[in-house]
């Protein structure tokens, strides 16, 4: 009788170790399996932050690319041309503006995907600056079509306002530049993670 008691507790203790050891083996497979899925997780977030990065990035590259031929282009005619107050080159500004006023209402409507690059990437420009430098446009041509008068002062307020405006397009444009070089930068970088 005392043998089989003895058998029968080895048994016993036999089998709690078996279910100990199972339930041990069950908690570490959980475990592993938490922190695999939360590293696969945090993967997955990364992966779609940087492709979101890169979305923004890529558009807001090519909307500033028209931007600047359009500025480059208005550049152009304003310190090649002989500019004085002529219904052409009146004309000419106007229609620069209009192109762009097309590309500022573009900023305007996605506001939020401009604020969205400066979460991105650590550039110059943003919604304000582009308003700014809308609102500043609007004025100087305002004030050149306005001169009236043929006289000396009023060809010097419009030589003038011509080299204000000459000033702002190539400060937008350096700015732009700059912009356009940080983001093709960090554009590449990410790309050469995602392939390498």
């Amino acid at each position: 009788m005392a043998d089989t008691i003895n058998n029968m507790s080895t048994i016993l203790i036999g089998a709690c170790g078996v279910i100990i050891g199972a339930f041990v083996t069950q908690v570490f497979s959980i475990i592993n399996n938490y922190y695999s899925d939360k590293r696969k997780y945090n993967s997955e977030q990364r992966q779609a932050l940087l492709i979101r990065k890169i979305t923004v990035g890529e558009e807001f590259y090519a909307l500033n690319g028209l931007a600047i031929q359009s500025f480059k282009k208005t550049l152009h005619y304003l310190e090649t041309k002989d500019t004085l107050k002529t219904k052409e080159s009146i004309e000419f500004l106007e229609k620069g503006l209009n192109e762009k006023g097309v590309y500022l209402k573009s900023i305007t409507e996605r506001e939020k995907a401009h604020a969205a690059i400066n979460l991105y990437y650590k550039i110059q420009s943003n919604f304000e600056t582009s308003q700014d430098f809308e609102n500043n446009y609007i004025g100087l041509v305002a004030r050149i079509k306005d001169i009236n008068a043929e006289s000396t002062e009023a060809l010097e307020l419009y030589f003038k306002l011509n080299d204000e405006l000459i000033n702002l397009l190539k400060v937008n444009i350096s700015i732009i530049e700059s912009d356009r070089k940080i983001i093709e930068t960090e554009v590449k970088r990410i790309m050469n993670q995602f392939f390498d």
